[in-house]
């Protein structure tokens, strides 16, 4: 019962790998605000890997309001993609720990 790959388990562990995938995705795409630059591209803030506080520095002419929005967006950003990437990781890794098990014959009685 605890080594064999059921339906219902291949199940939740491809879900929990879309909520892995999910949350890299999210930390991977571009992080922008709503607000653009003089020559009208959107400020940038980098990504939930890296942050760039270039283009809001430049738009400022230092650090100022728009670096201060980027922290802000990149901190949500990061708030919730981290513990989606967390949630996934650990489920898939649950899931596929509880599959490797060996149930002796003894322990089947």
């Amino acid at each position: 019962m605890g080594g064999e790959l059921t339906t219902r388990r291949l199940l939740a562990m491809i879900a929990a790998g879309l909520v892995l995938l999910i949350g890299v995705l999210a930390m991977w795409q571009p992080v922008h605000l709503s607000e653009f630059d003089n020559y009208g591209l959107q400020i940038s803030c980098g990504s939930g890997f890296f942050a760039d506080m270039s283009h809001p520095e430049i738009a400022d002419g230092g650090p100022g309001p728009l670096t201060e929005q980027c922290e802000s967006a990149l901190l949500f950003r990061r708030g919730w993609a981290i513990p989606t990437m967390v949630l996934g990781a650990g489920a898939l890794l649950v899931l596929a720990l509880r599959g490797s098990r060996v149930v002796s014959p003894r322990s089947r009685q």
